[in-house]
Parts: C-alpha cells; structure tokens; sequence
C-alpha cells in the first residue's frame, strides 16, 4: 500500500539542456502526501522543502540536494500523534530513451519529457529511506499498559503490579519433562 501519490514537482531545464556541466538551483516546496510503510501510516504536516541543483552532465541531468519533510504519524509504543521532521538526501538521474541504452542495465533513471523534470519520485524514495520502522515521539516513551491500555506516559496504571505465579512463562512450564529439558542442554 503506497498511500496518496505526491503531487509532481516539474522543473524546466530548458535553459541548460544545450550545454554541458551548466546548471539550475532548486529551491521548491512540495506536498508528499501520505505515505504507507509497513501498517504505519505518515501524512504531511506541511510541504517537503527541497534544495539542490540539477546539473547538465551531458548523456542526462543529474538531480542532487537534500529534502526536509515534517510528516505526522502515530508512535508505535503509545499510539499517540506526533510530527516527525526528517532530513535526507535527494538524487536523480534524468535522460532520454536513446541515451539511457548506453546506461548500465542496474541504473536507475527518469525520463526528461519536453524539457522538463517531475522531481516528485526521487524526493518520495529519498523520504520514503528516512521513514522509521517503528516511529517513537520520544526514546523514552513508556508505551501502554499490556493489560488495561492505559498511557504509562501519563502516570501508572490501576493494574496490579505482580506478575503470575512463575513468571510470564509459567504456562509453559508443563509443557516439557525434566528428561527434555536435560537433552537439550
């Protein structure tokens, strides 16, 4: 599940396709929607500012710089909202068909259409590389109780405190003789 396209970033290179090593500055903002990983869902919080150049390098264009998003989601301990705001690097590869055959077949590229670049895949992968598997708001988030639910941010619960008579794994216990347990050691 991908989540909601980001919208294109189209940027006229017009002025630089005739001649080799000039280049363009961006400096654009851009909305990347939501954006599925994993069961964890993120949703912009404002527009991915994105800065860099793009650099005629004569088979194609090359996109480097650097984006910054602030995207909400939900901590992965407590289930709480939170904005998270992370930084990554942001690189293309822009050339025509005929051109991109001479590429190695393990390149990645995007077309130059009329003369202008749609930056929007290389900053949703360069995002999408900054996404945390697990998101937290904070290292030391306590998460929620086990039992009742209740946000062990907030104070502690009414659960009582002691554990079963065993341990957690006292239900286990049984499960295995002392001839099996003396086998495996």
């Amino acid at each position: 599940m991908r989540g909601e396209p980001m919208e294109p970033l189209k940027v006229d290179i017009a002025d630089i396709l005739g001649e080799r090593a000039t280049q363009i500055e961006v400096d654009a903002f851009v909305d990347p929607g939501v954006l599925v990983s994993g069961d964890t869902t993120f949703t912009s919080a404002a527009p991915a500012h994105v800065v860099g150049h793009i650099i005629n390098a004569g088979d194609g264009v090359i996109l480097t710089g650097t984006v910054t998003a602030r995207l909400i989601t939900d901590c992965s301990r407590c289930l709480e909202s939170f904005e998270l705001e992370l930084s990554s690097d942001v690189e293309g590869l822009y050339t025509t068909p005929d051109k991109a055959e001479e590429l190695p077949d393990e390149q990645e590229w995007e077309p130059i259409g009329d003369g202008i670049l749609d930056l929007s895949r290389a900053i949703e992968s360069a995002i999408r590389l900054e996404l945390p598997f697990a998101p937290l708001h904070a290292k030391e988030c306590a998460g929620i109780c086990t039992r009742c639910g209740a946000n062990l941010n907030e104070g502690t619960c009414a659960c009582p405190e002691e554990t079963p008579e065993g341990g957690p794994f006292a239900a286990l216990k049984g499960m295995f003789s002392e001839s099996d347990v003396e086998s495996h050691e």
